[in-house]
């Protein structure tokens, strides 16, 4: 995807973040394995990335997660935390990395371990005039029969029926694969308004019947509801417009953007390529595969 060294580019007043909580002999809804470990390898190459465009790159982790692979990444800070095991929460995830704003410093670009960036794609939110930067609109068809948009629909009706209050006619999400935010006020009201969704969710008689994507709404869904509802300002690093005319694929190709989505970064021909990206590109960082493979 490049050929070349990046650009060292330091912008002093963003901090930048990766985050990463786990609890021992607990899947997610949807990541069913037990190999989490291999989130090393998605979560080495990221930080790298960021680190060459950046300048630096903060860790928010749990003990757990510190001794599972996030030591044998040379993070320039990691941030201890110790959140408590909450019931069900191999549904509720999203909660968990949510509340991990709660330890980062606004201004900050929170990355998913398995989102890579080859480019400088954060500049428009650095120098902007936003409040919240993600990486793209997810559309919700209300006439779609797809399990995703009954998810949203089924949980969106349980948090009314309890009093939360959301907008009536919103029906599109932002993916959270980059978050980004410049205010703490904003940043704790959104991490309030989770909490408060999730605390009734996790109350609710139906919490055994909600589908495996609604930590995704909890986290996507209640986003741009809360934007809207604030009349904040917003950026995604692809805008709808080329969304719709080239579709992600083509656009993340274009830009220098890889999210590898659920099971895909524990598949063996990725973690190859990643190895290999690594180890043509930034040999000098080799060498921490090489400690964590010889410690598993």
């Amino acid at each position: 995807m490049i050929t070349g060294r990046i650009i060292f580019i330091v912008f002093n007043n963003m901090n930048i973040y990766h985050s990463y909580i786990y609890f021992k002999n607990v899947n997610t809804v949807i990541t069913q394995t037990n190999q989490h470990h291999l989130n090393f390898y998605s979560y080495l190459l990221s930080y790298i990335l960021l680190k060459q465009l950046y300048g630096s790159v903060s860790m928010v982790c749990n003990k757990n997660a510190l001794d599972l692979f996030v030591k044998y990444i040379p993070y320039d800070n990691i941030i201890m935390v110790n959140p408590p095991q909450v019931n069900n929460h191999d549904k509720f995830w999203s909660l968990l990395k949510i509340n991990s704003y709660k330890n980062m410093k606004a201004p900050f670009i929170h990355v998913d371990g398995d989102v890579l960036i080859f480019k400088n794609l954060f500049n428009k939110f650095i120098n902007g005039n936003y409040d919240i930067l993600t990486q793209s609109i997810e559309p919700i068809n209300i006439n779609d029969t797809s399990q995703y948009t009954d998810s949203y629909n089924y949980t969106r009706d349980i948090l009314r029926s309890n009093g939360f209050e959301l907008l009536n006619l919103l029906y599109c999400a932002l993916n959270c694969g980059v978050f980004g935010v410049k205010s703490e006020i904003i940043k704790n009201e959104y991490i309030d308004t989770v909490n408060r969704a999730g605390n009734i969710l996790n109350k609710s008689e139906y919490v055994n019947q909600l589908h495996s994507y609604f930590p995704a709404f909890l986290e996507q869904y209640l986003l741009m509801d809360y934007i809207e509802r604030k009349k904040l300002r917003r950026t995604e690093i692809f805008d709808e417009h080329s969304l719709v005319q080239k579709g992600l694929e083509q656009l993340a190709n274009e830009n220098g953007y890889a999210h590898l989505w659920c099971d895909t970064k524990y598949n063996k021909k990725w973690i190859e390529l990643i190895k290999v990206n690594i180890k043509t590109k930034f040999p000098e960082y080799f060498k921490h595969i090489t400690n964590f493979e010889n410690n598993l």
